[in-house]
């Protein structure tokens, strides 16, 4: 399987060339850590944008969001000193649900480095990808095949049998396997089938759908993975579910733009569907799973990763897993983030981070439960929970704006002074760099006033994150 085929898109390539010409011309490069940087206003950097974060440590919440990763290696064939390495940078992120397809990173995944055991990682297994494994990419109904051409069917029902026997005999090669989620479809609404119509997928659904059930009376189903989130699509999705009495344990689609706040709208939209089809939520509403997220010319820049767990957690997803991206002709990413360096936490060679693996190594620090942040700074996201040693921590990334000015209030601080340690990830121009630690941006010592612990936060700039540690005294 070879996902990056799908993305040579010459609209979206030009649109990357746009975005990164813009974050140029706004951001900083260079790795973690350094001087102060220089004022926005001043360098052509765009609009100053002021306000203030607060985070009331008198209210938490638990997180539901499962944030995880899709497919990852490149002909795993078992543990050696260079897969201990990258399994022990991945097991610090402790991932909650992993999706692919082969068996070799399931090897790795549950047999070899148990995860699933470790951290309760959700386990997602994409037929339609075991499918296009098989048979090639796109799958094609025509009048005349050539010879030897897999992908390609004389009619739609003799696609339709080889579906049904392909997906039967996986599923009877994985009985054995640990698996939680079975994802029926894989993009199928952007050209993964030719001249096949919707009501043909639908079928091929229920065929996925019938055999998943036929082998695990009790596995859980998702679907159907769209590109993107449409919402007369899916509405037509949950009508033919209810006529079909079909129930999936999971709605999914993908977000692979550049802006985590259309989230919301997508999920409100999909929930007045379920008020239209209440058969749906029986015996529960289905989950709602973003099973590949944030688009390709901003996924190694650490402020957006920020603002995308932000969006996930506040539209409260069930389950998440990053995009992978690269390896097409004309893409800005060299190699198949799909197979190496696991979407860009680590070097190709799996041996070093990159500034994307700060991002979700503190985010994993957070652990599971959120103080509540009021915020009024649009494009800037932050992050905020308690840290295993008692520490407070919140993770800030500026998203949008040219540059923020602001300051963080932590509301019902008990303690009467804290040390504040800071570290910054700049923003990196979506370059493939080795960054294997974050240094030490600043450390200052601050008084609380009237349960109220301030600190100033000047100058973060489009594509900037920073991890804010915050130890009571």
């Amino acid at each position: 399987m070879k996902r990056a085929a799908r993305y040579s898109n010459p609209l979206l390539w030009l649109i990357s060339l746009l975005v990164i010409a813009v974050m140029a011309g706004c951001g900083s490069g260079g790795g973690g850590g350094g001087s102060a940087s220089a004022p926005s206003g001043s360098d052509g950097s765009g609009p100053i944008s002021q306000g203030q974060i607060e985070v009331d440590l008198a209210s938490s919440q638990p997180t539901s969001l499962k944030q995880g990763l899709v497919d990852g290696l490149a002909g795993y064939s078992g543990p050696n000193p260079t897969m201990d390495t990258a399994n022990g940078y991945i097991s610090a992120l402790k991932p909650k649900s992993w999706r692919f397809s082969q068996i070799d990173i399931y090897n790795f995944v549950v047999r070899d480095y148990q995860y699933d055991s470790r951290f309760d990682t959700s386990i997602v297994i994409n037929l339609q990808d075991i499918f296009n494994t098989k048979y090639g990419k796109p799958i094609k109904v025509a009048t005349l095949c050539l010879p030897g051409q897999l992908s390609c069917f004389t009619s739609f029902d003799s696609l339709r049998q080889a579906w049904v026997s392909t997906l039967e005999q996986a599923l009877i090669d994985t009985s054995a396997l640990h698996i939680n989620y079975f994802d029926l479809l894989a993009e199928a609404d952007i050209g993964s089938f030719v001249n096949v119509s919707p009501d043909q997928i639908f079928l091929l659904l229920k065929d996925a759908y019938g055999l998943v059930k036929s082998h695990r009376p009790d596995a859980k189903i998702v679907g159907p993975s769209d590109s993107t989130f449409n919402a007369s699509v899916y509405q037509n999705l949950l009508s033919n579910l209810v006529t079909d009495n079909l129930h999936l344990d999971a709605i999914s689609w993908h977000e692979l733009g550049n802006d985590p706040d259309v989230i919301s709208g997508h999920v409100e939209t999909l929930k007045s569907f379920f008020a239209m089809y209440p058969q749906i939520c029986v015996p529960a509403c289905p989950e709602i799973h973003i099973n590949e997220y944030q688009g390709e010319n901003t996924m190694f820049i650490p402020g957006p990763a920020v603002g995308w767990l932000k969006q996930l957690e506040a539209a409260k997803i069930d389950q998440a897993n990053r995009a992978c991206w690269g390896g097409d002709p004309g893409s800005s990413i060299n190699y198949e983030t799909c197979w190496y360096g696991f979407e860009g936490m680590l070097t190709p060679d799996n041996l070093s981070p990159q500034a994307l693996y700060w991002i979700y190594k503190y985010y994993a620090d957070l652990g599971d439960s959120r103080y509540s942040i009021q915020n009024s700074i649009p494009k800037v996201a932050a992050i905020s929970g308690q840290l295993s040693d008692g520490r407070i921590g919140v993770l800030v990334g500026n998203y949008g704006v040219g540059s923020a000015v602001f300051r963080i209030k932590l509301n019902n601080f008990q303690n009467p002074s804290a040390g504040i340690d800071i570290y910054r990830l700049v923003n990196n121009l979506n370059q493939v760099v080795a960054l294997p630690q974050v240094d030490l941006f600043k450390s200052l010592s601050l008084d609380a006033q009237n349960s109220t612990l301030s600190i100033d936060m000047s100058e973060v700039l489009v594509g900037e994150a920073y991890w804010v540690v915050i130890t009571p005294l």
